[in-house]
């Protein structure tokens, strides 16, 4: 059996992160690629046991909390004695009913400094024992009226001490209903979404990193030209000679001009690390997790590039990976930014989803970003991406994004 772990982010009203929500699926060998269903108990097992064991929780969510759902069985047996209480959020499903040794379980891990977080939930009178042990109520904005999501939050503010979660939440207006509705945390993929189209220009001085990746994608460039791109912007030169000059490169002389740092690091390096600066510089005033988001599209669709025999076009596939969330940074449309910003007429096509094997690879990293496992198991197959490796892909492209942050 092989086995897909990936993080969804939650917000609080400031759009910091606040912890990741833990996606799980489990995948047999099975015609077409399918993914079958698993127990809960199974899922969570799986969930627990690879972000902690495995690869380590901490690099996986970046020290936040991790939600975790628990099936009636996992909340009543002995499996959270071994997990810190402290980086943990026990997420109940929705589909369990609550029973007397359900409620004494909640009650015994709340008393154990355990966030107890109720989910998909939907008001039953029957419910009230377990609402008033909840620390977060989440309440889907996808399937609710919108007449519930407003209402239940005055419904229940007779405990003061509930926190209540919109989920599912994927428009910026959306975002800003729940707010005013008296949600403080928020679940969804609303962050990746333009804020208001054609209506932000591009700062004069990111215009140098522009003119730069175009003139790193001209194969024909020489190195004089590149060093005088990049000694027009004084913060880009001090940051390429600190790169260069860090303890990651191990050189033994110090590297103190533009025209060495650029000879050693070769166009490709580069163009990766102008990328990130420059995606960094005009993701300012956005979530952060919107960068680092991108970063992880950059680094994995790289990553499956040279796992399925396109290594030459890896670098391509980073650059399409980090600028598939340039509308949501720029708040403009692809068409526009592309027009701004000469690429390869490949990593152009990928951008705006014409058929191909790069925009395959986008469309595999975004549905396995998003747990839409169904979609990722049919690019999955189309790339002929091996499940097994697809997981350590991704853990490593998070922990490589996350120290950037």
């Amino acid at each position: 059996m092989t086995e897909c772990i990936a993080r969804q982010p939650i917000f609080d009203a400031k759009l910091r992160i606040y912890g990741y929500e833990l996606l799980y699926r489990s995948n047999e060998a099975m015609p077409m690629n399918v993914f079958t269903p698993c127990e809960p108990d199974q899922a969570t097992s799986s969930v627990l046991v690879n972000s902690m064991f495995l690869f380590g929780i901490e690099k996986l969510t970046h020290g936040k909390l991790a939600f975790v759902n628990f099936s009636r069985s996992m909340l009543v047996s002995d499996v959270m004695s071994f997990l810190p209480e402290k980086q943990i959020v026990v997420e109940v499903l929705e589909t369990v009913e609550p029973d007397a040794l359900t409620l004494s379980a909640c009650e015994r891990l709340k008393a154990a400094g355990y966030k107890i977080v109720l989910d998909d939930f939907v008001y039953n009178q029957r419910m009230e024992p377990l609402i008033d042990i909840a620390d977060i109520i989440k309440i889907d904005f996808l399937t609710s009226p919108a007449e519930y999501c407003e209402s239940i939050t005055k419904q229940l503010r007779r405990n003061k001490n509930i926190v209540f979660l919109a989920e599912k939440v994927e428009t910026y207006e959306q975002y800003h209903q729940a707010v005013s509705w008296g949600y403080t945390l928020f679940q969804g993929y609303f962050f990746c979404k333009p804020l208001l189209l054609d209506t932000r220009d591009i700062q004069g001085s990111k215009l140098i990193y522009f003119r730069l990746l175009k003139e790193l994608n001209d194969p024909d460039v020489g190195i004089k030209r590149i060093e005088e791109i990049i000694q027009k912007d004084l913060a880009l030169s001090y940051k390429i000679l600190k790169y260069i000059n860090s303890a990651a490169h191990g050189l033994a002389a110090k590297i103190s001009s533009i025209k060495q740092a650029v000879t050693m690091l070769g166009n490709e390096k580069l163009s990766k690390f102008v990328t990130i600066v420059l995606l960094k510089g005009l993701g300012q005033d956005k979530p952060t997790e919107l960068v680092v988001t991108a970063l992880i599209r950059g680094r994995f669709a790289e990553l499956i590039a040279a796992a399925t025999g396109l290594k030459v076009q890896s670098s391509e596939a980073f650059l399409i990976g980090m600028f598939s969330l340039m509308e949501a940074i720029l708040d403009q449309p692809m068409d526009k930014i592309l027009g701004g910003l000469p690429l390869d007429g490949a990593i152009s096509g990928a951008l705006q989803r014409q058929p191909g094997k790069l925009t395959s690879i986008l469309e595999t990293v975004i549905a396995y970003e998003q747990g839409d496992w169904a979609k990722y198991a049919i690019f999955c197959q189309a790339i002929e991406l091996n499940h097994a490796s697809a997981k350590k892909l991704y853990l490593e492209a998070v922990s490589w994004a996350c120290g950037f942050e």
